[in-house]
């Protein structure tokens, strides 16, 4: 009895007094949150009731052996508000994988929400959340390299070949980039680029319009736009978070966009040492398709440049050109996955949502951003 499982639903209540976690053995699996994730967490302003779900564990007997958090959401479907709580942490021991814990955990939790989301989840993971049949909405990853040395590292080494390489790559990486300023120049005519410390409440109406056009969008409000920018989950941040606001020739607001470099010791499962990787987390256009994609890559070309980023990743939804991307420099580099899950009062759990071509949505709806 005493090594029996166990799936404890926590509310954000629970969550809050701590009180929950005293007699639990954290030796192999943590289960409370950081107190830079506790704060992020309560302090979200899409929080829902104060009992509902924010952490499922998994005990064997009184030790920890698989978590899972929730990251209170909101998606707009067709204009109409629809809550969701968004996987984070998702965690089982590797000692513990062949026990079905993260399969209890994951079902666990869709009885505790209607609504769930997961971001990005690991390739390990994936498999998983097919197999209990999430919907996906696969988003289109590319990568554009901007300094070669991470990769030349790799391949190559730091040696009298690895530098000759090094230049060659690089002088040939200005060429691309310089030719997309030159595009930009064009295309871009007359928009200027302002980094801003938080998003304007004065955008506020603009970014709910925005988020209120047809299909299933993210949320999106000046009050979560700056709760991105602010908070993060672990107290050692490797990462910087930049707002842009871009206006017009005339000076109004056309669009904005949201960065989010960090820095990776060893970076994706090729092991790239030491690589700065900038992410166009977020990015609208207050205009409808005035302000399209192509400006928005082109834009945060240039200001993750400046911020000293190695490669620019963009997660491009459905329907989007791939063509625009190839002519932009970038390689493909495989597919970021939206899984979800919704069943009744969600109106989500309507099938005409399935089709991935209905959903809008960016790298920074889910966690990602504060992760």
């Amino acid at each position: 009895m005493s090594e029996e499982v166990k799936l404890h639903v926590l509310s954000r209540r629970q969550v809050a007094e701590g009180a929950c976690y005293a007699d639990w053995d954290e030796s192999v699996c943590a289960a409370r949150p950081t107190p830079e994730k506790s704060a992020a967490l309560m302090s979200n302003p899409l929080l829902h009731a104060e009992d509902e779900a924010m952490q499922v564990i998994g005990t064997r007997g009184n030790r920890v052996i698989g978590r899972i958090d929730f990251v209170a959401g909101e998606l707009v479907v067709d204009g109409r508000p629809a809550p969701i709580l968004w996987g984070s942490a998702f965690y089982v021991p590797e000692a513990e994988r062949r026990s079905m814990m993260g399969a209890m955990l994951l079902m666990k939790a869709s009885g505790a929400f209607h609504t769930l989301g997961a971001n990005g989840p690991s390739q390990m993971a994936l498999p998983l959340y097919e197999k209990l049949k999430w919907s996906k909405v696969p988003l289109q990853r590319w990568i554009g390299v901007r300094r070669s040395r991470s990769i030349v590292r790799r391949f190559i080494g730091e040696g009298l070949a690895g530098r000759a390489a090094r230049v060659a790559a690089d002088i040939a990486l200005s060429g691309v980039w310089a030719a997309n300023s030159a595009r930009l120049a064009v295309s871009g005519s007359g928009l200027r680029v302002r980094r801003m410390s938080e998003m304007p409440m004065e955008f506020d109406a603009l970014l709910r319009a925005m988020a209120a056009r047809p299909g299933v969008r993210g949320h999106r409000s000046a009050e979560w736009m700056n709760w991105l920018l602010k908070s993060q989950f672990e107290a050692q941040r490797l990462h910087e978070r930049a707002l842009f606001l871009v206006e017009s020739k005339g000076g109004s607001a056309a669009g904005y966009f949201l960065l989010k470099t960090k820095f990776y010791p060893v970076a994706t499962h090729r092991a790239f040492p030491d690589l700065v990787l900038a992410s166009l987390a977020d990015w609208g256009g207050f205009e409808g398709d005035r302000f399209e994609t192509s400006t928005a890559v082109m834009l945060a070309m240039r200001e993750a440049w400046r911020m000293g980023a190695d490669a620019l990743e963009v997660c491009i939804p459905p329907g989007t050109n791939s063509a625009t991307m190839r002519s932009l420099g970038f390689m493909p580099a495989g597919v970021m996955s939206y899984m979800w899950r919704a069943t009744r009062p969600s109106v989500l759990a309507d099938d005409r949502y399935k089709a991935p071509e209905a959903w809008s949505m960016t790298y920074a709806d889910g966690e990602n951003v504060p992760g």
